[in-house]
């Protein structure tokens, strides 16, 4: 057995034994795939520069339903999709 296989028993938890963690060589990191981390939102911020507009000129359209928000804790979240339909939409008209 190899330093790193060897067991130890968790103090308080009977007879179980877990494999030692060896701290010189930690676990390799998963890559994620790339499309798993896009963004499916943007900020206040974001949309307002990608319309032309203001800040407050967003958040005041975010306040009256003119730009579609979620609203997660204090954070203003404006999902990418409803700004593509938002904009198809302004096209059409």
């Amino acid at each position: 057995m190899t330093k790193s296989e060897t067991l130890t028993k968790p103090q308080g938890h009977g007879e179980d034994a877990v494999p030692a963690r060896d701290h010189n060589n930690p676990p390799e990191a998963i890559e994620p795939e790339q499309a798993d981390l896009e963004r499916l939102t943007y900020q206040v911020e974001e949309v307002a520069k990608i319309l032309g507009i203001g800040r407050n000129q967003a958040y005041e359209a975010v306040r009256s339903g003119q730009i579609p928000a979620i609203r997660i804790g204090k954070r203003l979240l404006i999902p990418k999709a409803a700004i593509r339909r938002m904009l198809s939409a302004e096209g059409r008209a």
